[in-house]
């Protein structure tokens, strides 16, 4: 775990087959005044890729978590996850909701709270990423992953691109089926988002390639309409990186509980 600065203490949860990095230019609009806590994700930046038999997000990442909170003596803090942190992020303020003052989440993983139809066809493409995995082709899992999440804009690049990019995400590709078996099964329920306490935000970048983040949006803004969803305008996936002149100070103003 990484951690900088000093003040109101917020950790970044990454996502899948990402880092910290992801995070790199909100460092600037948040670390003047907040102590910045950057955890690593098993499997990530080079650290071991061991999964339990009972791997989860709900439990092993959360506990995880929690663990780095403790070694810190962090009794309470800000949580700002993207994707897959996000959902962590979601995860962990429903099991201990004393320890996080507020979230914010970058286009957050949700599967459970999709439509059935886009959960079947969710399913039924991961079911390629985790046979993949199982028979141990890691590289085949990222890019099934790869081609699940980005459609036609990963399928109709040029052979040498798409290389290029597994080639980079070696590191990383044992992640991809524990994670995405994990995604699966985080059952979040209508209940418990309605229940959610925690103060949240919720951002979604307005050119986003996940074709499913906007009904995972649709069905936060009709369950939770008091939840803030900030859409940026000409940023995907990663608006944080994108878009971080627009994403950084709508984050810090609402770390500080001020309205936009």
């Amino acid at each position: 775990v990484e951690t900088m600065g000093d003040g109101s203490p917020v950790v970044l949860l990454h996502g899948t087959m990402a880092g910290r990095s992801t995070f790199a230019k909100l460092r600037s609009h948040l670390g003047d005044t907040h102590q910045l806590v950057l955890p690593v994700a098993r499997g990530h930046e080079g650290t071991p890729a061991v999964f339990p038999d009972d791997y989860s997000l709900d439990r092993t990442e959360v506990g995880d978590l929690e663990a780095v909170l403790d070694e810190l003596e962090l009794a309470e803090v800000d949580i700002v996850g993207h994707s897959t942190g996000g959902a962590v992020g979601l995860a962990f303020s429903l099991a201990l909701p004393k320890r996080v003052r507020r979230l914010v989440m970058i286009e957050p993983t949700v599967l459970s709270r999709l439509p059935p139809a886009v959960t079947a066809e969710i399913r039924h493409a991961s079911g390629t990423t985790i046979a993949h995995a199982k028979r141990g082709d890691h590289r085949a899992a990222v890019a099934s992953v790869l081609e699940m999440m980005g459609g036609e804009d990963w399928t109709s690049l040029p052979s040498q691109a798409r290389d290029k990019t597994l080639d980079a995400m070696a590191p990383v590709a044992e992640v991809a089926g524990p994670h995405v078996q994990a995604l699966l099964d985080l059952a979040v329920t209508d209940q418990q988002l309605t229940g959610l306490l925690t103060p949240a935000l919720l951002i979604y970048g307005q050119a986003t390639t996940i074709f499913f983040e906007a009904h995972i949006a649709a069905r936060f803004a009709e369950l939770r309409p008091d939840i803030e969803q900030v859409i940026v305008d000409g940023a995907g996936h990663t608006s944080q990186l994108e878009r971080h002149e627009v994403v950084g100070p709508r984050i810090a103003a609402f770390l500080a509980g001020n309205s936009p």
